[in-house]
C-alpha cells in the first residue's frame, strides 16, 4: 500500500461547501474508502489505522483491487449493528466474524475496492435508536 492520506468530510471541516479536505495529492491510480458510523456509536478501524468514533471517515491512496480491513465495536451503552457494502453484504447486512461476544464484541469485515472509490457503513444502536433501513452511501 502506498502512503496513506486522511482526508476529512463534513459540512463543519468544509466550511458547509460539502467538499473533502485534503491534506495531499492522490497519486494518480489511487482510490479512497469512506466509512460512515451512523450516529458515531461505533468505534471504527479502518486498515489498522487508529480507530475512529466520528460519523464519517475516509483513507485514501488504496490500490484498485486492494482488500481493507474493517473492524467495530460499540461504544459504551450501544450495540454492533450490520456491515453494508462489504465482502460478506449480500443485501441484507454483514454481521461481521465476531469477537469476543457481550459488551466487548468486536466485528472484522473486508471490502475490496475494485476501480472506483468505495463506501461502507456501520450502525451501533441503543435499542430505542434504531439504525437506518436506507443506503446511507446513497445520501
Amino acid at each position: 500500500m502506498k502512503h496513506l492520506v486522511w482526508i476529512i468530510l463534513g459540512a463543519a471541516a468544509c466550511g458547509g461547501t460539502g467538499l473533502p479536505i485534503v491534506d495531499a495529492p492522490l497519486a494518480k491510480d489511487s482510490l479512497y474508502l469512506t466509512v460512515k458510523d451512523i450516529g458515531g456509536h461505533c468505534s471504527v478501524t479502518i486498515n489498522g489505522e487508529e480507530p475512529f468514533t466520528s460519523a464519517e471517515e475516509s483513507l485514501a491512496d488504496f490500490d484498485p483491487g486492494q482488500t481493507i480491513p474493517l473492524t467495530a465495536s460499540a461504544t459504551n451503552g450501544f450495540t454492533l449493528g450490520l456491515w453494508h457494502h462489504t465482502a460478506h453484504d449480500t443485501g441484507s447486512g454483514d454481521p461481521g466474524a465476531i469477537s469476543d461476544p457481550g459488551q466487548d464484541a468486536q466485528s472484522s469485515t473486508s471490502v475490496t475496492l475494485d476501480d472506483a472509490p468505495g463506501c461502507v457503513w456501520i450502525c451501533c444502536s441503543s435499542g430505542s435508536d434504531d439504525c437506518p433501513t436506507t443506503d446511507q452511501c446513497q445520501l
